[in-house]
């Protein structure tokens, strides 16, 4: 149901301004279709977006810095901030109408439904 994809563990490219990383994921097979389960925690429902595009399913979210004040000093900033992105291909048996999300405790909960097979109709075509 997925493209084939190299294993991705957890990624980091660093550009001028931000952090981009490839958030972990796990892939579940149920009767009715499948579920990708993404960690983000600290993230909220506002700073995701979940879009299709050419049969590709893509996760992004910001991740932004807590303001500290005007007299603080940083002395350690050790937690993640920047953008994190996934993306998934889709097969032809995804529902990509009925594709849901769900966010609770920091992990994004993506639902996706099989479709109904079409039963291929045999039509027999008369020579004259």
């Amino acid at each position: 149901p997925f493209a084939a994809r190299p294993k991705q563990t957890k990624q980091t490219k660093q550009t001028k301004q931000t952090t981009v990383t490839a958030t972990p994921a796990d892939i579940y097979q149920t009767d009715s279709g499948y579920t990708i389960e993404l960690e983000v925690p600290g993230i909220s429902k506002e700073a995701i977006s979940i879009n299709i595009e050419d049969g590709v399913l893509k996760v992004d979210a910001e991740v932004s810095a807590a303001e500290t004040g005007d007299n603080v000093v940083d002395l350690r900033r050790e937690r993640y901030r920047g953008t994190v992105k996934r993306s998934f291909t889709l097969s032809e048996e995804i529902d990509e109408e009925s594709i849901a999300a769900s966010l609770d405790n920091g992990i994004l909960t993506i639902k996706l439904a099989r479709r109904e097979p079409v039963e291929e109709k045999v039509r027999r075509i008369e020579v004259n």
